[in-house]
């Protein structure tokens, strides 16, 4: 079938089984993030995160799968450093067969690249460029999670801690990308009303097994009124308590505040 097929070509071109190699790895978790759902085409901007069974083990098996992926579509180069500041790197490998999630694991994944990766504890982060991959952990560090978000913090005493599908989105932040799941009479009743969806704060919607029934869990929560995060240049993660008020200072190079 048209499943097996493309199983074999993977293995062809790049000398490995996506499907052996990804469930080898995997302990429980997968899932995707995105870093504009307001844009145009939010995939394009998304990351696929996967919970590995351990960060050696799976670093050993990808790094080996990079370097033979590589070697066999003529790719010199199958890792690269990645510098997010004097003292913090990480490492960044290729992965030339562009769509393996989409392939694997079905739809959801659709249009979303894994060319590359790197590691964050005990997951493997997959993106379309190191760039995008620079912009996860720089978020990572500065703490800019969905667990220390405020919002996402009063949304979760509504739904359950424990599920086999879950889906959460920022309704007022991302409205095209909450539109790319729906069929196309949705997505131009969604274009319509797009002022109307962001004053809602956020949907979540799961999906628990249990024995043999299968439970959903939906919720919406409206908020009329919500501020926009400040737009910020730089950031900087600050690891213990304030001295003094914050000043402005100039900057003796451009002469700016």
């Amino acid at each position: 079938d048209q499943y097996n097929q493309k199983i074999q070509k993977t293995k062809r071109n790049y000398g490995f089984n996506p499907e052996k190699s990804l469930y080898k790895l995997l302990d429980e978790e997968l899932g995707i993030t995105y870093l504009d759902g307001n844009s145009e085409k939010p995939q394009e901007k998304a990351f696929i995160i996967l919970k590995t069974k351990g960060k050696r083990f799976a670093r050993k098996e990808l790094g080996n799968i990079s370097k033979k992926a590589c070697q066999q579509a003529g790719i010199s180069k199958h890792k690269q450093e990645l510098k997010i500041d004097k003292e913090t790197k990480y490492e960044a490998f290729r992965l030339p067969s562009k769509y393996l999630f989409g392939q694997i694991f079905g739809s959801i994944f659709q249009g979303i690249s894994n060319q590359y990766f790197t590691f964050v504890e005990n997951y493997v982060i997959f993106s379309d460029s190191p760039e995008m991959l620079e912009k996860f952990i720089h978020s990572n560090i500065l703490n800019k999670t969905i667990t220390n978000d405020h919002q996402y913090q009063q949304f979760t005493d509504y739904i359950s801690g424990k599920s086999n599908f879950h889906f959460y989105s920022n309704m007022y932040r991302s409205p095209r990308l909450i539109s790319s799941y729906f069929n196309q009479n949705i997505k131009q009743g969604v274009q319509k009303n797009i002022k109307q969806i962001r004053k809602f704060q956020a949907i979540a919607y799961q999906i628990m097994g249990n024995e043999n029934m299968i439970y959903n869990n939906i919720f919406i929560k409206y908020i009329p009124e919500i501020d926009n995060d400040p737009q910020t240049i730089w950031e900087c993660h600050l690891d213990t308590t304030i001295d003094m008020k914050p000043a402005l200072v100039t900057n003796h190079y451009t002469g700016e505040n």
